[in-house]
């Protein structure tokens, strides 16, 4: 089943334009219904959260299609391509941004995987698998390999 016309806004802060924009030039729009409920569950379970506590937050990368996952050359694996994550960028400085993500996560909020990049990428990833058992892991990416997130770590 294909959605046709999702609505224009997700949440009150973010809008469906935000989890299929692209700038690969394919076709990038929403395949069926159980993907727009993971990317309406990823907002409000996490991004909405999360937004409320640290101010707007840009979404980079939501929603990708097979052919956009290729052009990017993502994991064949990724969340993304079934709407369970997001790659944000905050407008605030992400060294205070972060931080309050990790309390959340320790304090409950349930994040599959949050990830900060130390490799330069601006962007830091979520995902939620609705319905599901969340891992609940921090973790860091130091351009090499993923490790778990140490409090003392820089972001």
């Amino acid at each position: 089943m294909r959605i046709v016309s999702p609505p224009e806004r997700l949440t009150p802060y973010f809008l469906t334009q935000e989890f299929t924009a692209t700038d690969t030039g394919l076709d990038n729009s929403i395949p069926d219904l159980e993907t727009w409920c993971s990317i309406r569950a990823l907002c409000s379970a996490i991004l909405v959260p999360w937004r409320e506590r640290v101010g707007s937050l840009h979404v980079s990368s939501g929603y990708r299609s097979d052919p956009v996952n290729r052009a990017i050359r993502g994991s064949s694996t990724s969340d993304h391509l079934v709407g369970r994550a997001a790659d944000i960028i905050p407008i605030r400085a992400r060294a205070l941004v972060w931080p309050v993500l990790v309390d959340m996560v320790h304090a409950g909020l349930p994040v599959d995987q949050a990830i900060v990049y130390l490799d330069g990428r601006p962007h830091m990833h979520v995902s939620h698998r609705q319905g599901s058992l969340n891992r609940r892991q921090v973790l860091a990416f130091d351009g090499a390999r993923y490790v778990g997130w140490q409090s003392r770590m820089g972001a």
